[in-house]
């Protein structure tokens, strides 16, 4: 392997992982702003956050389609940007 090569592998590492936890840090302020708006409604902290993730649903699949969704759009501007055709 060559070191563009290494180099380029680190970068794609590092960007993966900051556009992870750029997902996870928007996602937990959704649902953290969610439980402050039914606690100033007068719910109970726990009620609240209990309620919250019960609306949101499963966090690990929200994630997961995000992910998707990002790639989707990702290869559409790629495509368009190197003149490949794009679904």
């Amino acid at each position: 392997m060559k070191a563009r090569d290494s180099d380029d592998e680190y970068l794609v590492m590092v960007l993966r992982q900051r556009r992870e936890q750029e997902l996870e840090d928007e996602i937990q302020a959704h649902l953290d702003l969610a439980v402050r708006d039914r606690v100033e409604q007068g719910e109970s902290p726990r009620t609240a956050d209990l309620a919250v993730r019960r609306e949101f649903g499963n966090r690990t699949l929200v994630e997961q389609v995000t992910r998707e969704m990002g790639a989707g759009a990702c290869s559409t501007r790629c495509g368009r940007t190197f003149g490949t055709p794009s679904a």
